[in-house]
């Protein structure tokens, strides 16, 4: 299988693995023209790794189908923690995304973005900076027409250290979800956060 980033260069395959490295920031479109599409299945991920910097630590994050609507349970508004969404929109026209906002007690104050829109084939980081005090958030996007993919960034600060950084993958809203692989460590604080989006109670 011949993997191609944007610009059409191929990458370099070791095995049957695919690797794209950088030592700067990296946002692409990957395309793969498959020998046999019925037969092709195969999946990726990204991985972060800085030992310098506000942003020093390892984190990863799969691979994403566009959709047109993502939930991002994780993360808070407070001093010292940065988010930043990076939405990359694979198709060949412009896309308009709505964003939202919940915290703790109901809908947050978003600022001025409540929309964002992302030209064919780019990726735009996006600040949350603006988001009201929240100790735990949750952020909902949505796109009427089109398809996108999106990941959320956070990162905390300890003061002038860096505490980590971490990439929160989408979710959805159903009735029924499953997280699979959850450790309970008494050494840590562990808890599961619940996103009710209506208007109603919701017994889970």
């Amino acid at each position: 299988v011949r993997v191609e980033d944007s610009a059409g260069a191929e990458l370099p395959a070791v095995g049957k693995a695919v690797f794209s490295p950088s030592d700067t920031a990296l946002a692409d479109v990957l395309t793969t023209d498959p020998i046999d599409p019925e037969a092709l299945a195969w999946a990726g991920s990204t991985v972060h790794s800085a030992v310098a910097g506000d942003l020093r630590g390892i984190a990863g994050a799969p691979c994403l189908s566009p959709d047109n609507e993502a939930w991002f349970v994780g993360s808070e508004s407070a001093i010292g923690t940065s988010n930043y969404l990076m939405i990359t929109n694979p198709t060949e026209t412009t896309v308009t995304i709505h964003l939202t906002a919940l915290g703790a007690t109901g809908t947050l104050d978003t600022g001025t973005r409540d929309t964002v829109v992302v030209a064919a084939g780019e990726t735009s980081r996006v600040s949350l900076g603006a988001l009201a005090m929240d100790s735990r958030i949750a952020i909902h996007l949505y796109a009427e027409s089109g398809t996108f993919g999106a990941l959320l960034q956070q990162s905390v600060l300890d003061g002038a250290q860096p505490a980590g950084v971490d990439v929160i993958s989408p979710s959805i809203d159903d009735t029924t979800l499953w997280i699979p692989a959850v450790r309970v460590d008494p050494r840590y604080e562990d808890s599961l956060r619940i996103v009710n989006p209506h208007d109603e109670a919701a017994l889970v």
